[in-house]
């Protein structure tokens, strides 16, 4: 007859991987935080392009068009972007792409604030999207080094996934209240009547 051991509820809570034991993981912070924070400009990306470009041109089909050229060379640069940092190292792909990211970033909010024809914004959105630092994966890059055959690994793969819903959940919260010109800020509230 075979007997079956179960552990005390003690000994369990104390192996089980958590989230709380992947927060204290060493150098976890160096990149949890900057990352985080990184992100949210990805977050609102998309709908800043969608205000900005309705605003000036007053066309939501316009502001779509634009924003979609925006996420489609973004879909096609991406990987390009993954293998230079894994040749390179991230700080040397990261580093010069949020460069260029924010001059395009720039170029295209002149561009649109000055009245431009579509097709400058559709140009200006390419390299715009394109530039766009691939955070997300590489803090993914770096809990896979640091976690490298620890039973962690899967703790800190859905820590990433909660990561990156709540920023897409926040992110676009804060486009219109940072674009508003009221002084009453209203997070995430429709535009009244």
């Amino acid at each position: 007859m075979a007997s079956t051991v179960t552990p005390s509820k003690d000994s369990t809570a104390a192996s089980r991987p958590g989230y709380g034991r992947l927060l204290r993981t060493r150098g976890a912070w160096t990149f949890l935080l900057p990352g985080f924070a990184a992100r949210q400009p990805f977050a609102m990306l998309t709908l800043s392009i969608v205000l900005l470009v309705q605003h000036t041109t007053g066309s939501y089909g316009a502001a779509g068009a634009v924003a979609a050229v925006t996420g489609v060379s973004m879909a096609l640069f991406a990987p390009y972007s993954g293998r230079l940092a894994d040749r390179h190292g991230q700080r040397a792909v990261l580093v010069p792409g949020v460069l260029v990211h924010t001059a395009a970033g720039l170029a295209l909010t002149a561009l649109a604030l000055s009245d431009a024809p579509l097709w400058a914004l559709f140009a200006a959105a390419v390299p715009t999207g394109a530039s766009v630092p691939q955070v997300g994966p590489m803090v993914r890059a770096r809990w896979g080094v640091r976690l490298k055959g620890s039973p962690l690994l899967t703790t800190a793969a859905a820590f990433e996934s909660v990561t990156d819903e709540f920023t897409f959940v926040v992110g676009p919260c804060w486009p219109r209240p940072c674009a508003r010109r009221s002084t009453r800020p209203r997070v995430c509230s429709p535009r009244p009547g």
